[in-house]
Formats: structure tokens, C-alpha cells, sequence
């Protein structure tokens, strides 16, 4: 390969060879004919970027007897080769029309076909290369061209890709489609891959009909693999600092396939370390969806389900998220089932519940300042807002705070008369009482607030004299919440699908068989992947044991009761039942419309 130096320094001294020649009239050939000759030796010898300038040069000249489709061919590979392809596709489709009347058209698309590969465009590869096949009579460039169709479907394109692309292949040239379909089925197959195997049968069948021996002999052989064989895949931090609540995932996820009574469906339960990491969560996510595998339950974290999400639709594959909570989580993809409800359904929840039984007109909202407080006081507020009652102050804390004191002063001005003279409050002994001093009664403050806040802030609503109803979220339940001397002195409600009292006879039974498994009590976290489990298993009996089957007995699912509580589901995927709890004299009891 000639260096840049060398090959300006060949170009100048052909371009003086060349002048000479048309100045002495000793040339026999013509300029044009001379500069194709070594632009195609420049070619031939691995100097692309030289040989794509000669080209481009004889292209530019307009000499309309040169055969433009075979020079701009020439030069687009050789731009190709020479590392340019953005130019190498920008010519092929300045010159489209005059290389589509020529005999170089297949190899135009097979180039287009190159070039969106390397783009990472793999849709649009594939469906150059199959136009290039249908366009060649060469029986090399054919067979190199159904190969990389072949290997791009089956290695590169998402289920709904390659639907559209076979089916597009179809319409266009069904020899290329019969052998397509057959060919990719038996690969997946090869590689035990056999749901994936299936749609692509189930695609041929759609469009053509079930005419074709070769291809129900195989769909025979793959039907009797997969009767009835449930194979489920389960991501969980086995270890790192999340393990604790991945080995409970693991002991409930097995004691749920145990308790399967279903003697003629057979359950097969992989587990997977993530580490807790998101990356680690995502590549596994890509291997186990591209796998033979029915469902992915997890991975825990909504951090990691994020990177995670995107392979459970390239493979059509249902994910059942335990735990994760963010919102927008199944937006990333239609076959992400989403458990634990959004904190922005939550705080809905609370304030539908809360208008109702307390008929509120006003109310304050006091939450911590991330991604969680603020999910939750927008569901919250908005819910207020609709019904009219007034939100007449809202504060959002820093993470860590220990001193509330002017969000107390601020929530009792907010409700003391705007004349407010503090010298006509007086205590017993007849001194004047400062605002701090002045009992307040307010309808109800929103605190969906973390147990080591809440420590703080409900002594200090008692240290600053207001009375209200506290309104929370999970942590509101705890038992070193409840019992702490401040709280005896309030009444609260709060959501949570995490708090269980002695009515709920499904999570005491279920706690009963986890202990005796495992030999430790179960977290929330142990119950609902022990629901994600049975909701699986639920969809596979209405809608077929297949991934797609269980996709579509997800759609079927109305409600579904499990031990952490009730579950329905609405149009993105999301739980959107939420139990609401009273909280009495330290005592909790479900709230029941």
C-alpha cells in the first residue's frame, strides 16, 4: 500500500504523462479511456482513495459515452474500501437512476446492503441484500446474498424486524421467502432455540398456508419439544451487596414452580447473578431473551431493569418486574409487566382514598426532593387538584435532612389569620406565645417520607403543636414508625404493598412455607416474586406456554389475588392496585371503600 505522499506524488506524475501526451499528440488513447485504465490499476493494487478520485473525476467530466452506471459503481466501491461509506451510499443514490437501468444494479444494493450493516441499519441491510439477490442471475453473488439475509435474521433482527422484513420478502419473491422461512426455523432449531423456530413457522403459515412437507415436518418435531414446557429465567443479585434480597428472590421463585400442581406442565427455573449491576443485568437480559426461554422474572432494581427492558421486545420475550417501581419502565418495551405500583399511582391512590373517607379542603405536601417524593406528590396533587381541594403548601427536602423547623412555621402562618398578632395568643401564665407555641389544627398533611425521616419529622409536628392527619406511603407502616411516642398522638393513612396485617391469610400461609423452605421469615420482597411467579404461570394457562402465548395471557388477566395483595393491570402494563391502610393508635387495619 502506498503512502499518502507516494500516491500524490503517482497522481501528479500520471496527470503530467497524461498532459504530455495530448500536448506531442504521441498518446494513442484518449485522456478519459487512459485515467479509467488506472483508476481501475489504482483499484486493483489497494489504493482505493486514489482510485475514487480518478473516477470521480471521469464521472464529473460528463463524457456521455462512458458507461456512467460501471464508473459509479467502481467508484462507490472503491470509496467503500477506502473507508468512506457515508460518500460511497451518497453516490450510489446520486447515480440510482442510471445504475437501476444497467446490469450493476445488484451490485449497487448489495453495496447499500454493506453499508447499512456496518451502520448498525440491520433491517435495511437485510432487505438490500435479498434485492440483490432477486436481481442477480449469478449464482455467487445469489448465494452470498440469501447467506447474509439468513444470518442477519436470525442474529441481528428483533421478532417484529423480522417479521416485516420475511413478510416483505413474501410479497416481493416467494421462492427467496419459502427458503428463508425453512432455513432460519431449522437454524433456531439446531440451536434449541425452538419458540423463536415457531413464529417464524407461524409467520410462513399466516401468509402462505401449512402446504409445505419439509416445513410441518419440522414444526411437528418442534411442537413436541415445547409441549407444555414452561422455562422461565430469573435475574437476581445472588451476590454484592444486594444479595440478601436476591437469595429471596431465588427461595421464592423455587418454592412457587414446587408448589405447581400441574403434573403435566413441566417448569424449568434458571437463575442468573446480576451482581446488582445494571450492566452485568443488561447483558444477561440480551442472552437469556435471545435464549429458549418462556419469561424473565426480574432483574430487582428499577436501575437495572432500565437497561435491561429493551431485549424483552428485540426478542418478544415477557419481563416481570417484582420490584421495580420507576414509572416509564414498560414504556421501554410492550412485554414488561411491572408488579410493584409507580410511586406516581400510589400517590393517586392515597388522595382518591383520602377525599373520600376524610373530605378534605385543603391539605400540605412535605417529600423528600428525588426521583421518588417527587413521583408521588405529582400523582398525589393532581388527584387533589381534580377534586378541588387546595394544596396550600408543598416542600420538597434534601435526602438526609434533620431539621423541619421551617416548613413547621411556614404550614402554621399558612393557616393563622393573615392578621396574625401573636401578642393576642397567651399562654396560662398571660405571656405572649410565639408562632412555635400556637397549637394549629390542619386537615391533613401528605409526608410520604423514609423511616429515618419520619423519626424526626413526626416528634417535630408534635414539638411544634400541630395537629393533623398524616397522610404516607410505606414506611408509615413500619413498626419502629408506629410505635413511636409521637405518632400515638395521630392519625394516619397511608398505601403500601408492602404491609400486612392478620387478615391478609395469603401472606401468613405463604410466610408459614417460606420459613419452613428456607428456615428465615420472607421479606416483600421473597412475596412478590413469589406472585411474579404464579401471575406467569396464570398467563401461560390462558394464553399458551409459549413466550407469546404468555404475552397474550397477560391481555387476559383482569385481576389476579395474590399473597402481597391484589393486582390489575392497566393498558401500559402497570399494577395499578394499591392497598390503603389505617393507622390508629399505633394500629394498622385495611381502609375498605
Amino acid at each position: 500500500m502506498l503512502s499518502n505522499l507516494q500516491t500524490t506524488a503517482l497522481l501528479l506524475f500520471i496527470s503530467l504523462i497524461l498532459l504530455c501526451c495530448v500536448n506531442t499528440g504521441t498518446c494513442q488513447v484518449s485522456v478519459p479511456d487512459q485515467q479509467l485504465r488506472t483508476a481501475d490499476s489504482l483499484y486493483g493494487i489497494g489504493e482505493f482513495s486514489a482510485a475514487a478520485s480518478l473516477y470521480g473525476e471521469i464521472l464529473n467530466s460528463k463524457i456521455v459515452r462512458y458507461d456512467v452506471a460501471r464508473v459509479a459503481v467502481k467508484c462507490a466501491k472503491a470509496l467503500y474500501f477506502g473507508k468512506e461509506p457515508g460518500l460511497s451510499r451518497d453516490l450510489l443514490d446520486e447515480y440510482s437512476s442510471e445504475i437501476a437501468k444497467s446490469l450493476y444494479n445488484s451490485a449497487r444494493h448489495y453495496f447499500l446492503g454493506r453499508i447499512a450493516f456496518d451502520e448498525g441499519d440491520y433491517l435495511r441491510s437485510g432487505e438490500s441484500f435479498a434485492s440483490a439477490f432477486q436481481l442477480t442471475s449469478d449464482p455467487v453473488l445469489r448465494d452470498l446474498c440469501y447467506a447474509n439475509c439468513r444470518n442477519i435474521c436470525v442474529g441481528y433482527l428483533s421478532a417484529a424486524e423480522q417479521r416485516s422484513f420475511l413478510t416483505a420478502c413474501h410479497r416481493t419473491d416467494a421462492a427467496l421467502f419459502g427458503d428463508l422461512i425453512y432455513d432460519i426455523a431449522r437454524k433456531y432449531h439446531e440451536l434449541s432455540l425452538d419458540r423463536q423456530a415457531g413464529k417464524v413457522i407461524e409467520l410462513y403459515e399466516e401468509l402462505v398456508g401449512t402446504n409445505d412437507a419439509q416445513i410441518q415436518e419440522l414444526r411437528g418435531r418442534i411442537d413436541v419439544k415445547l409441549s407444555r414446557i414452561i422455562d422461565l429465567a430469573l435475574l437476581a443479585p445472588l451476590s454484592g451487596d444486594l444479595s440478601a434480597y436476591g437469595r429471596q428472590m431465588n427461595a421464592a421463585a423455587e418454592l412457587a414452580v414446587s408448589m405447581h400442581s400441574d403434573s403435566l406442565t413441566k417448569i424449568n427455573l434458571r437463575s442468573y447473578d446480576t451482581f446488582g449491576n445494571s450492566i452485568v443485568a443488561s447483558q444477561l437480559s440480551r442472552r437469556v431473551t435471545s435464549e429458549n426461554v418462556s419469561a424473565v422474572l426480574g432483574p430487582l432494581t428499577s436501575q437495572e431493569a432500565v437497561g435491561a427492558t429493551p431485549y424483552s421486545d428485540f426478542w418478544s420475550v415477557p419481563m416481570v418486574l417484582p420490584v421495580a417501581s420507576e414509572k416509564g419502565l414498560t414504556s421501554i418495551s410492550g412485554f414488561t409487566y411491572q408488579l410493584s405500583p409507580t410511586p406516581e399511582t400510589m400517590g393517586k391512590t392515597l388522595a382518591e382514598a383520602a377525599c373520600e373517607e376524610l373530605g378534605l379542603d385543603s391539605v400540605a405536601i412535605l417529600a423528600p426532593n428525588d426521583g421518588y417524593g417527587r413521583q408521588i406528590a405529582e400523582g398525589f396533587r393532581r388527584v387533589m387538584q381534580e377534586n378541588d381541594v387546595t394544596v396550600f403548601d408543598e416542600v420538597f427536602y434534601p435526602r438526609g435532612s434533620a431539621d423541619y423547623r421551617r416548613f413547621m412555621i411556614n404550614l402554621k402562618e399558612a393557616v393563622l389569620p393573615d392578621s396574625f398578632d401573636s401578642t393576642i395568643y397567651l399562654d396560662e401564665a398571660g405571656d405572649t406565645l410565639e408562632t412555635e407555641e400556637i397549637f394549629v389544627d390542619i386537615p391533613a398533611v401528605f409526608i410520604p417520607a423514609y423511616s429515618e425521616e419520619l423519626k424526626l419529622i413526626l416528634p417535630q409536628l408534635r414539638f411544634y403543636r400541630i395537629q393533623t392527619v398524616i397522610l404516607g406511603s410505606e414506611d408509615l407502616g413500619l413498626t419502629d414508625i408506629r410505635t413511636l411516642p409521637a405518632t400515638s398522638h395521630y392519625t394516619g393513612m397511608f398505601v403500601s404493598h408492602n404491609t400486612f396485617t392478620e387478615s391478609d391469610t395469603s401472606w401468613i400461609k405463604f410466610e408459614y412455607l417460606f420459613h419452613k423452605q428456607v428456615g428465615s421469615l420472607p421479606t416483600s420482597v421473597a412475596g412478590m416474586t413469589y406472585d411474579a411467579v404464579n401471575l406467569t404461570l396464570k398467563a401461560a394457562e390462558l394464553g399458551g406456554y409459549s413466550s407469546d402465548g404468555i404475552a397474550n395471557g397477560w391481555k387476559q388477566l383482569d385481576q389476579f389475588d395474590g399473597v402481597t395483595g391484589p393486582f390489575e393491570f392497566n393498558e401500559r402494563n402497570e399494577n395499578v392496585a394499591v392497598p390503603v391502610y389505617l393507622l390508629l393508635d399505633g394500629q394498622i387495619e385495611k381502609w375498605h371503600r
